[in-house]
């Protein structure tokens, strides 16, 4: 139960016991079934642990400066000792965070934030000092794979979501100079403990929910840059796997928490994703017959992308069924998006025009508009009912401009998609009245 709801049956159960409504032992019994109220996270609490992130970064950005302001007038040997100070000073701190401050979350993140700096100075600086050749991409890699420890040793989210972001940013690096990403899958997997770990403590928390919301975003951005793309196309099931497995995720685990990423993510890409498809350029020189040889093409690297596309696909089917057996239909316009993708691809593939893939999204699209209204309405839910129709909405709008109707059915369409938000949100806002006019 989330923590108002938890709060105000906390408070309504004495005054429950007093009215006589319920007996002593059934309050404690409800007590203990619904738990105690977790202490939530203040807004000071918030501000204090954010001001230790910022005020390390900025200490260590600013010796960074003071140093690099006058590096060419030091010898080499003092070079390398002012490199190795902050390194050694952000060890010192980190050592006595963890023997004195381990429950203080500022200072471990503060910490932490300063400590991962450090070692990326360092790094650069003696590389500098010493002519050590090497690129952004062994710069970022080397430290990443020192930096990992911090997220563990001080449990540091900040440093946590630093990892995931230059994992990506690493990624790209490697690929621009004609490499491949590979080890990106191996820097993911040493975060992904602590992501579980943070997961299982406080789900519903706002550590959780930040470090799944970088995640999720990451992810998507990750996912395009690490795909080794010999096939043109395979991006396409793949994408559309990502979003159902998201979604499933968020229906499973998330369904009651407000902001959570997991769901808000699959449905907001689920609808770019398709409104993507509605266009022929999505569907062009794609398959294997515009397979892609040499230059920054790595054919044994692709088998990646071979592995995501039947791993995504597989666990999106396998979400499915398993929904449906427990008969939650409302999942499925939303986990149906990889298979229809799947199709779309093969006949684009296979097929002499784009139009049938083109016209299965167009279709696609308006049934997660009028699902999304018809969900949105049974379950009382404003949002919801808007989503629907904001989808349908994006898809007329994508095709008035992209057909040769006149100008005056499209001003009647708009005024009809108008309308049809003003009525929405009339009838909620009376409905919404008219429970409040009802409570005593």
């Amino acid at each position: 139960m989330k923590r108002p709801k938890l709060t105000w049956l906390h408070e309504e159960l004495p005054k429950l016991v007093e009215a006589g409504v319920l007996t002593a032992e059934a309050a404690e019994g409800i007590r203990q079934h619904y738990g105690p109220i977790r202490p939530g996270m203040s807004l000071s609490r918030v501000a204090v642990i954010l001001f230790g992130i910022l005020g390390a970064a900025l200490v260590g950005a600013g010796v960074i400066l003071l140093l690099a302001h006058n590096w060419e007038e030091f010898s080499r040997t003092t070079r390398t000792g002012l490199a190795f100070a902050p390194l050694l000073a952000g060890q010192i701190i980190a050592g006595w965070v963890l023997l004195h401050r381990r429950e203080s979350t500022a200072w471990c993140e503060g910490s932490a934030v300063f400590l991962t700096a450090a070692i990326g100075a360092c790094i650069a600086l003696i590389a500098q000092t010493y002519q050590i050749p090497g690129d952004l991409a062994g710069f970022l890699f080397t430290w990443l794979w020192l930096g990992i420890p911090l997220v563990y040793l001080l449990r540091s989210t900040a440093v946590a979501i630093l990892f995931q972001v230059g994992a990506t940013a690493w990624a790209g690096a490697e690929q621009a100079q004609g490499g491949h990403a590979l080890w990106y899958w191996p820097l993911l997997a040493t975060v992904l403990p602590y992501l579980w770990q943070v997961h299982r403590e406080q789900r519903h928390g706002p550590r959780a929910l930040l470090l799944g919301w970088v995640f999720c975003l990451n992810s998507c951005v990750a996912l395009g840059i690490v795909l080794e793309k010999t096939v043109p196309g395979l991006w396409i099931p793949i994408y559309g796997g990502l979003f159902a497995v998201y979604y499933a995720i968020g229906r499973k685990g998330y369904r009651d928490t407000p902001f959570q990423p997991y769901t808000l993510v699959a449905c907001a890409g689920t609808v770019v994703l398709s409104l993507l498809f509605t266009y022929d350029f999505a569907w062009d020189e794609i398959g294997w017959r515009h397979y892609r040889y040499g230059g920054q093409f790595w054919a044994w690297a692709a088998a990646q992308d071979y592995v995501l596309t039947v791993l995504l696909l597989s666990l999106a089917v396998i979400f499915l069924v398993w929904r449906l057996r427990q008969r939650d239909w409302v999942v499925l316009p939303w986990l149906a998006l990889p298979l229809l993708a799947l199709v779309g691809y093969l006949l684009a593939c296979f097929g002499e025009s784009e139009a049938a893939s083109m016209a299965i999204f167009n279709g696609y699209l308006l049934v997660l508009g009028l699902s999304g209204i018809a969900t949105g309405v049974r379950a009382g839910s404003l949002a919801v009912t808007n989503g629907g129709m904001a989808t349908l909405a994006a898809l007329f709008i994508a095709r008035f401009f992209d057909s040769e109707l006149s100008f005056t059915f499209r001003g009647i369409g708009f005024i009809l998609i108008g309308a049809g938000f003003l009525a929405a949100n009339a009838a909620f806002v009376r409905r919404m009245r008219k429970h409040k006019g009802a409570m005593p």
